[in-house]
C-alpha cells in the first residue's frame, strides 16, 4: 500500500496531532521533569515511596551504563494524590493536565496479572505513551521479580517509552522461534552469546523432538529456548530482561562489533519486525536524546533528585476572541458551548478566569473556584455576547499570563484554552510567544473554521498544549473538543469521563432525531445528555432520555441547548434519547457523557503516524487507535476513524483493524490501524474522529501483553466483555498546505 500512490501527491502535510507532549526534558545527559504518578488506588505509603526511590536510583545508575555514559535519570518528580495525608516534604503545585511518557503506579485488582508494560508504542523510534507498574506485585518486591531485577525491567521498558524499541525475544514461545543458521536450528536470541536449553514447554523439558543439530525435519511445535537466569552476557536489555547480567542494548551486526552485543537480525521478533532489523542502538543513537549529548564521565552521580508533589487543583483560563469575524453566528454559537463546558465539563474545585480579547484583552472574571451550580452560574454570566473589532491573540494570552502572576504569584504550568477564528492583526504575536515560552504556561488551541491563523497550532505545539479545528460544515461537535482538552485528575486517571456518543449534524431530515448509547455497569455516574441547536432557531426544543428499569426523563425548553442528567450512578444497559424540535433542517450537535465507578471500564487513546509526510516517498498517514480495559488489550473491538474537511462537506470513513496485516504490524495487540487514503485529503485542516464499539460476548480481554515475557509465564485466560459499549474520541488535526493533482 505504502508504494501504490500514483494520482495524488501532497507536497507537504503537516500533522497538527502529535503523538506526545513532550514534557521529558534533557538536561547535560540528565533526565528531568520525569513525572512517576501515584493512582489513588494505592494506600497512602512511606514503604512504597522508599521503594520508588530505591529502584529508579538503581535504575539511573543502569542506564547509564547501558547507554555508554551518555544519559541518566537526574530529577523525577512523583506525584502522590490528593486522598494522602499532607506531609511537609509533599509540594504543592501546579500539575500539567496533559503528562505523556509518564510512569504510572497502579495498583488494579481485576484479574491483574501485574506485568509491566509501556502502551501507546505504534512505530519504531516513536516512543510510548505511559509506562505501567503494578504497586504489589512489581514495586513492592523487594526481591527477583517474576519478570527480572527491577533496574532491568525498568530499563528495559525505557527502552520502549523513548527510544521506541520493541522486544527482542521470539514473538511466539514455540518452534516458529527457531530458524536454520549454519547448520542449526537457531533460537530468537539478542545476542546470540546468551546460553540456554532446548526443550518442551516453558520449562524445555528434554525431547529427541526439539534435535535443533537436525536441519532434515522441523522442531516439535512445543518447542522452546529457555535461557540460563545466570550467565555471563552483556545484551541485550530489550530481550530476555530478567538475565541478571545484562547490561548493555545490541549493536550493529558487523564484523567489528563484539559478539557480546552484536545485534541478531535473523531473530524471528519484533524488533527486527518493526524496526527494519537494525540494532536497538541504532534506533537510539538517532534519538534526538542522543544526538544532543555528549558522552559523560564515569565518575558522574546518577543518583536522581525526587520531588513529591500532591495533586492539587486546576488553574484554567478560558480565552476567547470576540473580534468582528466572530460576530454572528459564531458568538452565538460560542457562548452555547461554553456555558455547557462550565456547567457540565469544568471539574469541580477547578479555578477557572474568562479573558474576551480583539484590540485588546479584558478579565471578565477573575480565577474563581468552581465549588456550586450557583459558581457556574455566575461564570456563565461573565460570557461575551457581542464581537466587534480586531484581532490580538497575543493580549489574550499575555492578559491571562498576568492573571496567574496576580492570583498565584507565577504562572508555571497554568493552563489557557484559547479560542479564534481569525488571523492575528494587531500586536507583536511573536513577542507574546516568546513571553509564554519564558513564563512557561500552557496553551491549548481551538480554531474555528479554516480562516483561524495557523500561528495557533504553533503556539500550541511551543508550549505542551493540545491543538484543535472546528470546521463549521463537519460532524465533530464543538463541545466534544473541550473534553479533549480538560482533565479532571492524574491519580484518578480511570475516573476520567468517557464520551459515550457525540455528532455535529448540519442539517436535520426530519424535526425529530434519536440517538441510543450503552452505558456499563462499571460506567454511569454524571451521565448527561446535552444537544445545541443553531442559533436562528427559535421554537421549541424538547429531548426526552429513556432506558432500563422504566427510566425516563425529559426537558421542554425555548432556549437554543437542553441538558438532561441522569441522577446517582445510571443503571447499566441500552439508553435512547429523541431530540424534537418544530421544523426539519436544524443545525444541532449533541454530546453524552458518562464517568466509570471503577477503573475496571474501557477507554481508548487515538495517534497518528507521523508530523510530516511527502506522498512522493509512497508515504501515507496511518491512524492507530488502542483500545484497553484497565491496562489490558481490548481484542475483537469494531474501531472506524470519520476523515473531514472544510471542502463542502467532503469526508471519508476508514475502518482500523487489528489483524498484523499492513498498516496493522501486531495482530491481537489492541492496537487498531488504517492508513488515511488521498481521496479523503484535501488543501486546509483535517478532522479525524475515532468510534469505538463493541458487542457483548465477541469483546475478549487480553490479560497478557503481547511481547513481554517471563520466564515462566502465569496462565491466564482471556476476559470476555460482557456487555455492549461505544466510546467516540476526536485526534489533534492534520494540516495540508499543498496539493496538485498528478497526470
Amino acid at each position: 500500500m505504502r508504494k501504490q500512490i500514483m494520482k495524488i501527491l501532497v507536497f507537504l502535510i503537516m500533522c497538527l496531532c502529535f503523538k506526545y507532549i513532550a514534557t521529558i526534558r534533557v538536561n547535560n545527559g540528565g533526565y528531568e521533569d520525569l513525572y512517576i504518578v501515584i493512582q489513588d488506588n494505592n494506600e497512602d505509603s512511606e514503604f512504597l515511596l522508599k521503594r520508588i526511590q530505591k529502584i529508579f536510583t538503581d535504575s539511573s545508575k543502569l542506564l547509564f551504563t547501558a547507554t555508554k555514559n551518555y544519559l541518566y535519570f537526574k530529577k523525577i518528580k512523583v506525584i502522590v494524590p490528593k486522598t494522602w495525608q499532607h506531609k511537609e516534604k509533599y509540594k504543592k503545585a501546579r500539575i500539567p493536565s496533559h503528562i505523556e511518557q509518564e510512569i504510572i503506579i497502579d495498583n488494579a485488582k481485576q484479574s491483574e496479572t501485574g506485568q509491566p508494560r509501556v502502551k501507546g508504542v505504534i512505530a519504531c523510534g516513536t516512543g510510548g505513551s505511559y509506562m505501567y507498574l503494578h504497586s504489589e506485585k512489581f514495586i513492592l518486591k523487594t526481591e527477583y521479580t517474576s519478570w527480572g531485577w527491577h533496574d532491568n525491567v525498568i530499563v528495559h521498558e525505557f527502552g520502549h517509552l523513548r527510544y521506541g524499541l520493541y522486544d527482542e525475544y521470539p514473538i511466539s514461545k514455540d518452534s516458529s522461534q527457531f530458524y536454520q543458521y549454519e547448520g542449526e536450528w537457531k533460537p530468537t536470541r539478542c545476542s546470540e552469546e546468551i546460553q540456554g536449553k532446548i526443550g518442551i514447554g516453558d520449562y524445555c523439558e528434554k525431547s529427541e523432538a526439539c534435535d535443533y543439530k537436525n536441519t532434515r525435519k522441523k522442531l516439535n511445535d512445543t518447542c522452546n529456548f529457555c535461557p540460563y537466569r545466570t550467565q555471563k552476557v552483556e545484551a541485550s536489555l530489550m530481550g530476555y530482561q530478567w538475565i541478571e547480567a545484562l547490561s548493555k542494548f545490541c549493536e550493529r551486526d558487523d564484523i567489528t562489533t563484539s559478539r557480546h552485543v552484536r545485534h541478531n537480525r535473523f531473530g524471528k521478533n519484533y524488533h527486527n519486525k518493526r524496526c527494519s532489523s537494525q540494532s536497538a542502538w541504532e534506533i537510539m543513537s538517532n534519538h534526538q536524546d542522543f544526538i544532543d549529548a555528549n558522552k559523560l564521565h564515569n565518575s558522574t552521580d546518577t543518583r536522581p533528585s525526587f520531588e513529591f508533589i500532591q495533586e492539587t487543583e486546576q488553574y484554567l483560563v478560558l480565552v476567547l476572541d470576540v473580534s468582528g469575524s466572530m460576530e454572528g453566528k459564531r458568538i452565538e454559537n460560542l457562548l452555547q458551548v461554553t456555558e455547557i463546558v462550565i456547567k457540565e465539563l469544568i471539574p469541580s474545585d477547578t479555578y477557572l478566569g474568562i479573558i474576551v480579547f480583539n484590540n485588546t484583552a479584558r478579565v471578565v472574571k477573575e480565577l474563581t473556584e468552581v465549588t456550586s451550580d450557583s459558581v457556574r452560574d455566575q461564570l456563565m454570566n461573565s460570557l461575551p455576547t457581542v464581537a466587534k473589532g480586531g484581532t490580538c491573540i497575543g493580549c489574550g494570552i499575555e492578559s491571562a499570563i498576568e492573571l496567574f502572576k496576580r492570583t498565584l504569584g507565577d504562572a508555571t504550568d497554568g493552563e489557557i484554552i484559547l479560542v479564534s477564528d481569525g488571523m492575528n492583526n494587531i500586536g507583536n504575536i511573536d513577542e507574546s510567544r516568546r513571553r509564554m515560552l519564558t513564563e512557561n504556561v500552557i496553551v491549548h488551541t481551538v480554531s474555528v473554521t479554516q480562516d483561524a491563523d495557523v500561528v495557533l497550532a504553533d503556539i500550541s505545539k511551543e508550549s505542551r498544549g493540545k491543538h484543535f479545528t472546528y470546521l463549521e460544515t463537519g460532524t465533530s461537535s464543538f463541545t466534544a473538543l473541550f473534553d479533549e482538552i480538560i482533565v479532571s485528575s492524574h491519580t484518578s486517571s480511570f475516573k476520567h469521563a468517557a464520551v459515550l456518543a457525540s455528532e455535529r449534524i448540519n442539517s436535520t431530515s426530519s424535526n425529530i432525531v434519536k440517538l441510543t448509547f450503552p452505558v456499563e455497569k462499571n460506567q454511569g455516574e454524571n451521565t448527561f445528555v446535552a444537544v445545541i441547536v443553531q442559533s436562528d432557531y427559535n421554537g421549541r426544543l424538547q429531548l426526552n432520555l429513556s432506558g432500563p428499569n422504566d427510566f425516563f426523563r425529559t426537558i421542554i425548553t425555548s432556549k437554543k441547548t437542553a441538558t438532561l442528567r441522569i441522577p446517582d450512578i445510571a443503571q447499566h444497559g441500552d439508553y435512547e434519547a429523541t431530540i424534537t424540535m418544530d421544523t426539519s433542517g436544524i443545525s444541532l450537535e449533541y454530546v453524552v457523557k458518562s464517568t466509570p465507578v471503577s477503573s475496571d471500564i474501557i477507554r481508548i487513546e487515538a495517534y497518528m503516524s507521523a508530523l510530516k509526510i511527502d506522498f512522493k516517498t509512497g508515504e501515507l498517514p496511518i491512524i492507530y487507535t488502542e483500545v484497553i480495559k484497565e491496562h489490558s488489550q481490548v481484542i475483537n473491538a469494531n474501531v472506524t476513524a470519520r476523515v473531514e474537511s472544510n471542502d463542502g462537506g467532503k469526508g471519508c470513513d476508514e475502518y482500523l483493524y487489528d489483524n498484523g496485516i499492513d498498516p496493522d504490524d501486531i495482530r491481537d495487540d489492541g492496537i487498531y490501524s488504517a492508513y488515511i487514503l488521498p481521496q479523503c485529503l484535501s488543501a486546509g485542516r483535517i478532522n479525524v474522529k475515532i468510534f469505538a464499539k463493541g458487542q457483548d460476548g465477541k469483546v475478549r480481554i487480553k490479560r497478557v501483553t503481547a511481547g513481554f515475557q517471563a520466564p515462566y509465564q502465569e496462565e491466564t485466560v482471556d476476559g470476555i466483555q460482557t456487555e455492549r459499549f461505544q466510546r467516540v474520541r476526536l485526534m489533534e488535526d492534520l494540516y495540508i498546505e499543498t496539493m496538485r493533482i498528478l497526470d
